[in-house]
């Protein structure tokens, strides 16, 4: 199995660990799932106002998507 350094965590993981990310050589994103995750909570916790306002914004966009949706469940 192929391995990878995490340019941020710099840990050596197996590319499994890895987005796959079709414009890069290796076929996999620079940095693993696991501090891709940690960066996007961070950014959604310091800018609250963009992400109501990017599902807001969804909502308004795809009204019947959602209505089907919720009445679903």
């Amino acid at each position: 199995m192929e391995k990878k350094v995490c340019t941020k965590c710099n840990k050596e993981k197996n590319l499994t660990e890895y987005h796959k990310d079709r414009s890069k050589k290796d076929g996999h994103r620079f940095d693993c799932k696991e501090c891709a995750k940690a960066r996007k909570k961070k950014y959604y916790q310091e800018n609250p106002e963009k992400e109501r306002a990017r599902v807001k914004k969804y909502r308004e966009e795809n009204a019947e998507k959602v209505k089907a949706y919720s009445k679903k469940y």
